[in-house]
């Protein structure tokens, strides 16, 4: 427990004096969330169909990029940033263990994430008037499996980019991509129904449509759980079968 103590207080110095990583983290997805309301005209209006505005399906979608960021470029750009520097290859002959190394950036991943959702919710709160979820319990679950499987592709990049600007690259390209399939600029029913079904498939789809029917009320399915849980084992198993410690 000592030496898994120090890993993560030696991660955790790094993060908070990496300003690309917090931005990333704390700053990013609430960032976002205010740019949509008061630069973009009409997002703050009831739209006719459905009676609720463009910002409370944003909400939902500024969770997703809380998710994603973290997950996606500064997890995977730390293990390869380590890699580089021959981090990992000398733990593995340490008492420590590269094994440890990945656990303490997992809760270093988890404290991130944990950091990224409140600071945006409480943005969410103080200027919108968020209310809670009308299903907690579904909300939770569905962030907290969101989390587990971009986590998961994450490690992908992380297994094997060979330095951190590579895993940087990687996961920027990869978290654009996952920005438009949340409906970053197509939140809610401004999404195309062909473009819907397609994200549905993929995680940050899934996150964004379940967790939208968990807030506001709407059809509850299981398929979105499904699909995480299968990109989560599909991404875990073949992080761990290429990921290279040297």
């Amino acid at each position: 427990m000592r030496a898994l103590y120090a890993l993560v207080r030696a991660e955790w110095l790094q993060l908070i004096r990496n300003p690309t990583a917090l931005f990333m983290a704390l700053i990013l997805p609430s960032g976002l969330l205010l740019m949509q309301a008061y630069l973009i005209q009409g997002t703050r209006q009831p739209i006719a169909s459905t009676g609720m505005t463009a910002m409370d399906y944003f909400v939902v979608v500024a969770l997703v990029v809380a998710t994603t960021s973290v997950t996606i470029t500064n997890y995977p750009a730390s293990v390869a940033g380590n890699r580089e520097m021959g981090v990992l290859r000398r733990l593995d002959a340490t008492p420590a263990g590269a094994t440890r190394f990945l656990l303490a950036q997992w809760l270093i991943t988890l404290a991130s994430l944990l950091g990224a959702t409140l600071v945006t919710l409480i943005v969410a709160a103080l200027t919108f008037g968020l209310a809670p979820p009308q299903h907690v319990a579904m909300a939770a679950l569905v962030l907290v499996l969101g989390a587990i499987a971009m986590t998961a592709i994450g490690s992908v990049i992380a297994a094997t980019a060979a330095t951190s600007q590579i895993a940087y690259g990687s996961g920027v390209l990869v978290f654009m991509l996952c920005l438009f399939l949340a409906g970053i600029w197509t939140p809610g029913p401004l999404m195309s129904e062909s473009l819907r079904t397609i994200a549905a498939f993929t995680p940050p789809g899934a996150i964004a449509q379940s967790l939208q029917a968990a807030w506001y009320g709407g059809g509850m399915s299981v398929t979105p759980l499904l699909v995480l849980m299968i990109w989560t084992a599909a991404s875990g198993g073949l992080s761990a079968r290429v990921f290279r410690w040297r």
